[in-house]
């Protein structure tokens, strides 16, 4: 996700990424220098060499939040494996609620970046 860096966004990013590290698993990461310090990217970042997820978030205009998931399991799952990818699948939901949460109500100013492409 990449909003405009204001300080009302660094706050909201901020919010996002304690929600994410509060997840098993995953880590939040902000940068505030993208786009030569115009935008902030927001990333969700699943821990582990053996991570099997890759997750990817976006903001729309109206502060609605969208997350999107890859999974990449490249052998069959035992037992284990599939409860520790439940669990995984289990802290995207609880984060993408409480993260569309913190959007809709913030309304985060988007990157003119999206808005030109």
């Amino acid at each position: 996700m990449v909003i405009k860096n204001t300080p009302e966004n660094k706050r909201l990013v901020r919010k996002l990424r304690n929600i994410v590290n509060e997840e098993p698993g995953f880590r939040g990461r902000v940068d505030s220098t993208w786009n030569c310090g115009e935008d902030i990217r927001f990333e969700i970042a699943s821990m582990g060499w053996d991570a099997p997820l890759i997750v990817s978030t976006c903001v729309h205009p109206e502060g609605r939040f969208e997350i999107k998931v890859r999974l990449y399991v490249r052998d069959a799952l035992d037992a284990a494996g599939a409860r520790n990818l439940t669990g995984l699948l289990q802290s995207v939901e609880t984060m993408r609620t409480r993260i569309e949460a913190a959007t809709l109500k913030a309304k985060p100013t988007l990157s003119d970046y999206y808005n030109e492409n």
